[in-house]
């Protein structure tokens, strides 16, 4: 597994979550460009061959991941909608 993938969409994530974000802020998280990049490239090659199995565990780690922060911003999005 690439352990600069991870960490960097983990680390990006968590910096913002230590710093008590209003539910806008999570609603705004956005992973890096780079990041976007990989993950995009990693899931183009699931179409045109065999993964590796680190490729594969690093996109497994990734959907994980991804559904950590959707849950977090589906929660501020019900939040905002709780204020309004």
């Amino acid at each position: 597994m690439s352990s600069v993938v991870e960490s960097r969409i983990l680390d990006d994530f968590f910096d913002l979550m230590v710093n008590q974000p209003s539910p806008k802020e999570i609603l705004e998280f956005k992973m890096s460009v780079d990041d976007e990049r990989k993950i995009t490239k990693l899931i183009e090659l699931t179409h045109t061959e065999s993964l590796s199995f680190q490729d594969q565990a690093e996109i497994d780690y990734y959907f994980r991941v991804e559904r950590a922060i959707v849950l977090a911003k589906a929660k501020a999005y019900a939040k905002l909608q709780g204020d309004s």
